[in-house]
């Protein structure tokens, strides 16, 4: 009797979802791709393997989509998945799909809660109006002098490493974007640049593999599975630990916050304080709702997660391109010299707003290798593509960023080429260039991240020459990259490079 009652509810699961599957195999075939399924499994064979497999995997489906005009269709398992490669579709996409991919997202929620990254809209619908006003540039400009500050200690710690050989540039980057965000945003002074085995570090990066070879293993989305398998409880040891750091600061800073109502305001005896982003929410008028406690955590945990990495992996990618282009370093070097002649003093904001060839450089650098390679968004109503296509509610449609920035139509023949110039031209299309993602869930600290990335990368080109590896051929300078997904993609060599004491 139970197998009967079994069977009975198999077929009427299958008789439900019949329509929906046979519209979703529609789909399939108005937006075709070369690269052949496999039965049961689709094309989730594709992203099999380490973190470089998956990588490459995702390249795969976004250079199938260049070639097929922009779109294609590609099944993980049972699920239809849509791959966008066109700047047109991705404007379409992300101004009019807010809602991102659930299944995905609840992967990265075990970090984040309803943080804005990964909220669902009518949770980031009210935040982001609370958020977006304190990413003023008023705001943003006050935080140079902290990132030429870090910026100064991290090249002093580089100062052993010059003509020592080939080094990881990551650790001291990484290092220094994490002291820069943590004091912006918590105004704690984490010294992880003297301190590069700082628990908070490893157990962030412990979160970032495990949550990355989560949303690439679609057996492993649901719950009731993931926790039954041994890195969902390392996962969650290590946000427990992150939680109560942040989460301590933010009470103290809170107390702090309190104690400082009803002195009198703009002291003249008191020199002023830079803010930090957490003191500026919290002291958000009082006719407006602040974020309590927990809203406070969920937000600083993504703005120190993403300030962290995408500035660090875009600082170091900019770093490996102008070692393989020695023309385009010599170019930069010359503008810092005009900029700030042969002083060591610090930048400020006046000396980033002229370092317009340098910010070309740090633009193509994100262009070629953003270091968040895709979005996803799930539409909740029918959208309609240029070509036709209706999309159903409740597809996975993936933005490639990679794919949209080496889209030859709007970028040319050269895209696969570093060539900084390209940005003294209009775009083609708005949405060809979209390393921050694009539209009203975008991200809040574009501005942020760059102020931060001309910060460190003028910093470290006034004092030092950065080199290639001393095995790497130059015959193979223009290769691409070897790079690994890891939630946001990263060079596989860690970032190798050498370095000399600049030319005068």
């Amino acid at each position: 009797m139970t197998w009967l009652f079994i069977l009975l509810g198999l077929w009427i699961w299958w008789i439900s979802g019949y329509k929906y599957r046979k519209r979703m195999r529609q789909i399939a075939k108005e937006l075709p791709t070369t690269i052949p399924a496999m039965p049961l499994v689709g094309h989730a064979y594709i992203l099999m393997g380490n973190d470089e497999d998956r990588m490459k995997g995702l390249q795969k489906f976004g250079r199938d989509a260049i070639r097929q005009g922009g779109t294609i269709g590609y099944w993980l398992g049972q699920d239809l998945n849509i791959a966008v490669a066109d700047p047109e579709v991705a404007d379409l996409i992300l101004k009019n799909c807010l809602t991102k991919h659930e299944k995905i997202m609840n992967c990265i929620r075990i970090f984040t809660g309803n943080g804005s990254l990964a909220a669902p809209v009518h949770v980031w619908r009210p935040r982001r109006k609370i958020l977006s006003p304190i990413f003023s540039p008023r705001n943003l400009n006050a935080f140079v002098e902290i990132f030429a500050k870090q910026s100064a200690t991290m090249v002093e710690l580089l100062r052993p490493m010059v003509a020592a050989g080939d080094f990881s540039i990551w650790k001291y980057v990484a290092t220094y974007t994490f002291d820069a965000v943590t004091e912006t945003n918590l105004g704690v002074k984490m010294n992880s640049q003297k301190n590069m085995d700082h628990p908070y570090l490893d157990a962030f990066d412990k979160c970032v593999s495990f949550i990355g070879a989560r949303i690439l293993s679609p057996w492993l989305h649901p719950n009731v599975i993931y926790r039954m398998v041994p890195s969902y409880r390392q996962c969650k040891d290590c946000v427990s630990y992150i939680d109560k750091f942040v989460g301590k600061t933010i009470s103290e800073k809170r107390k702090a916050v309190n104690g400082l109502r009803g002195k009198i305001e703009n002291d003249a005896m008191e020199p002023k304080k830079t803010r930090t982003l957490v003191e500026l929410l919290m002291e958000a008028p009082e006719n407006e709702r602040k974020l309590d406690d927990l809203e406070l955590l969920e937000e600083s945990k993504v703005i120190i997660s993403a300030g962290t990495d995408t500035s660090a992996i875009g600082a170091c990618n900019t770093l490996l391109m102008l070692a393989r282009h020695p023309k385009v370093q010599e170019a930069v070097y010359k503008e810092l010299h005009e900029v700030f002649g042969d002083s060591d003093r610090r930048a400020t904001v006046e000396d980033l707003s002229r370092l317009k060839y340098l910010e070309m450089v740090i633009k193509e650098s994100l262009r070629m290798y953003p270091p968040v390679p895709a979005v996803v968004r799930e539409p909740i109503d029918d959208i309609k593509l240029p070509n036709g296509t209706t999309l159903t509610k409740g597809i996975a449609i993936v933005v490639y960023i990679w794919a949209v920035h080496r889209n030859p139509h709007y970028w040319g023949d050269d895209a696969d080429s570093f060539r900084p110039e390209r940005f003294l031209e209009p775009l083609k299309h708005p949405a060809q260039f979209i390393p921050f993602s694009w539209g009203m869930r975008n991200c809040l600290g574009y501005q942020y991240a760059m102020l931060s990335l001309k910060t460190v990368t003028s910093t470290i080109l006034r004092r030092y020459q950065v080199l290639p590896p001393a095995d790497l051929d130059p015959a193979h300078y223009e290769d691409p990259l070897r790079v690994r997904f890891k939630i946001m993609m990263m060079d596989v060599d860690n970032f190798m490079e050498s370095a000399t004491s600049c030319i005068q």
